[in-house]
């Protein structure tokens, strides 16, 4: 049976009026719904809005654990109740819920007193984008050997696929570090230290939080903004890319080439 637009443009009017009211203060849906011989509808919708958040704020605590410790049950679940109606869902997958929690963090006046907040949530969101991210395909690095010179100027480097960079005005990867709950050592995290450039990457079966000098960040940026061999020597000098992109290669930090008109 063929749905006419009338009736389309109703059942997204219903659809409207449900996630106003599950998500927002508009509870005109309240009007639509049946109520039972027990709850009301109004009691009903109240229900269904507590089983949403909860399971939204269930997938925030496993993807951000530590931001959840640093701060504690209540007051991340109280953050995750204002975050959730802003930010609802756009995938019915909630391994993909979450990613702008960093920056609604940031602007949370609550979570001011604790400035590294914020990047610690980074710092869980590329952990848990690398951790679920696809394997890696096999680098044949002799094929670079078989390139033209012409073709050797025009090759992109890859970084991981489930690579993230990352840069902090704080010693985040230690905050993250000392507050997995298997953590033996010094749980003391000194601000000062400063902050710190990360690579987050998967290998295997392990993800990695590897810390890298400015060299290493400055090449490794580069590739990220596409920035072909050819062209490399010139964007990040003084930098010498002859020792390098040798030891980024050794490091896995590159996993994989292509050519500009690839």
């Amino acid at each position: 049976m063929l749905v006419g637009h009338s009736e389309l443009k109703m059942l997204h009017e219903l659809q409207r009026q449900f996630f106003q009211g599950i998500f927002g203060q508009d509870e005109t849906i309240v009007n639509r719904l049946l109520a039972s011989d027990k709850l009301s509808a109004g009691e009903r919708l109240a229900i269904y809005r507590g089983s949403v958040l909860g399971i939204h704020s269930t997938a925030l605590s496993e993807i951000y654990p530590v931001c959840k410790r640093l701060v504690g049950t209540r007051f991340f679940e109280a953050m995750c109740r204002r975050y959730i109606p802003q930010h609802p869902a756009c995938s019915p997958n909630l391994q993909d819920y979450g990613e702008s929690l960093a920056g609604f963090i940031a602007e949370f006046e609550p979570a001011r007193e604790l400035p590294y907040l914020s990047d610690v949530a980074r710092l869980e969101w590329a952990w848990h984008r690398a951790f679920h991210a696809a394997d890696e395909t096999s680098f044949d690095i002799s094929a670079i050997d078989r390139l033209t010179e012409a073709q050797r100027s025009q090759t992109l480097f890859k970084l991981p696929f489930s690579g993230r960079l990352l840069l902090s005005a704080y010693p985040i990867h230690r905050i993250w570090e000392s507050n997995q709950a298997e953590y033996e050592g010094d749980a003391s995290v000194g601000l000062q230290a400063g902050g710190v450039k990360l690579l987050v990457w998967r290998n295997g079966y392990s993800v990695h939080i590897d810390i890298l000098e400015n060299d290493q960040w400055t090449l490794l940026g580069a590739l990220a903004r596409g920035i072909p061999l050819g062209g490399l020597t010139q964007a990040i000098a003084p930098v010498d890319i002859t020792v390098l992109l040798p030891q980024c290669l050794q490091r896995g930090w590159i996993t994989g080439f292509s050519l500009v008109d690839e």
